[in-house]
C-alpha cells in the first residue's frame, strides 16, 4: 500500500481550492483589462482557476500557474495552496518540492487548514524540508481539529498503516505489529469521516483493513461494501476489487464494467482479471458492458463535482 500526493490532492481539478465567496470568473483573455496589475489578487486567483478547469478558456496548467503566481505573490492563500500543488506535481511549472513547501507553508500561516494538513504531510515525508514526523503529525492533528477531511485521511492512513521513516510504501512491520486496538479504532474513525465526505482512498484503506482482519467473518462483507463505495468514488483499486467480488459469485457481466474502469485508470492489479472476464463473455455481453462502463464513468464524474 502506498500514498501519493497526486492521488490525494490533485485528482484532475476536483480538489483545486474554490472561492470562499462568490465572484465572477474573468474569461476575456484578449482584453487589456486583464493585465496583471489591473486585477486584484482574487481576480487573478479566479482567472487561474478558470484556466485550470478549462471553463470559458482553453484548459492550460501553464496559464493557471502564471495567474496563481501573481495572485499568490499578492497574498491570496488559495492561490498559494494551489501553486504549491502544481510545484509538487510539476504541472504548469517545473517540479520543485522546495517551492511547493514554501507556498504551502505561506498558505498555512494564513489559516488555510487544508494547507496546514498538507504541510504536515510534507514534514512527515521530507518533501521540500527535512523530515520531522513529530511536527508533521502535530500539524495534521491541527488540521483535523479544523475539520479538514484530507488531513483526516492522511493522519488515519499513517496511524493504521505505519511506514518506515520518509517512505510512502515500505511498511514498518514492528510498529504495525504493535498497534493497539484503540489506535486502530481512532484511525478507522478518521478514515470513515473522510470516506463519508467523499475521499476515495479512505474507502480503500478501510476496506483493506477489514479484508486483512480475519478475526470476524463479517469483516469480509464490510470490506466488500467499502470497496464498492470507493469504486463509485472513482478509486481504481476499489473498482478492481468490486469486479473481483462479482467474479466470486460467478457474475462476469457485472464485473466487466468495473474492471474496464479500473483498467482505464491503469490500475496495475487488474490486467489479468480483465483478460479473464473478457474471455468469459459473449461479444454482445462485452458491448453491453462497455456501454455500462461509459454510463458508470459519467455518473462517477457527476458525483465528484
Amino acid at each position: 500500500m502506498f500514498i501519493s500526493i497526486l492521488a490525494l490532492l490533485l485528482n484532475s481539478t476536483c480538489l483545486i481550492a474554490t472561492p470562499e465567496k462568490s465572484g465572477k470568473a474573468i474569461y476575456q483573455t484578449n482584453s487589456s483589462t486583464l493585465r496583471g496589475n489591473a486585477l486584484t489578487a482574487e481576480d487573478q486567483f479566479l482567472l487561474g482557476k478558470s484556466y485550470a478547469e478549462g471553463k470559458g478558456v482553453n484548459q492550460s496548467w501553464t496559464k493557471a500557474a502564471e495567474w496563481w503566481t501573481k495572485s499568490a505573490e499578492g497574498g491570496e492563500k488559495r492561490a498559494q495552496y494551489n501553486l504549491g500543488l502544481l510545484y509538487n506535481e510539476g504541472k504548469g511549472v517545473e517540479y520543485d518540492p522546495h517551492q511547493a513547501f514554501q507556498w504551502i507553508e505561506k498558505s498555512s500561516h494564513q489559516g488555510n487548514s487544508r494547507a496546514t494538513g498538507l504541510l504536515g504531510y510534507f514534514y512527515c515525508l521530507g518533501i521540500g524540508t527535512p523530515i520531522d514526523e513529530n511536527k508533521g503529525e502535530a500539524l495534521l492533528q491541527k488540521a483535523v481539529k479544523s475539520g479538514d477531511i484530507y488531513a483526516m485521511e492522511m493522519l488515519g492512513d499513517r496511524m493504521l498503516v505505519p511506514r518506515l521513516k520518509g517512505s510512502t510504501s515500505v511498511i514498518d512491520e514492528e510498529k504495525l505489529g504493535n498497534l493497539e486496538q484503540k489506535q486502530i479504532e481512532e484511525a478507522l474513525g478518521l478514515l470513515t469521516r473522510a470516506a463519508n465526505a467523499g475521499i476515495p482512498r479512505a474507502c480503500r484503506v478501510i476496506a483493506q483493513q477489514y479484508a486483512l482482519d480475519k478475526s470476524d467473518p463479517a469483516n469480509a462483507e464490510k470490506a466488500a461494501r467499502w470497496y464498492f463505495k470507493g469504486a463509485w468514488l472513482g478509486e481504481s483499486y476499489c473498482q478492481a476489487q468490486t469486479a473481483l467480488e462479482y467474479m466470486s459469485v460467478n457474475d462476469p457481466v457485472d464485473a466487466y464494467p468495473w474492471v474496464l474502469l479500473a483498467s482505464d485508470q491503469k490500475e496495475p492489479t487488474c490486467q489479468e482479471l480483465l483478460n479473464s472476464v473478457y474471455q468469459s463473455l459473449t461479444p454482445e455481453q462485452r458491448n453491453a458492458g462497455e456501454t455500462k462502463a461509459g454510463q458508470l464513468k459519467d455518473w462517477i464524474a457527476k458525483l465528484q463535482r
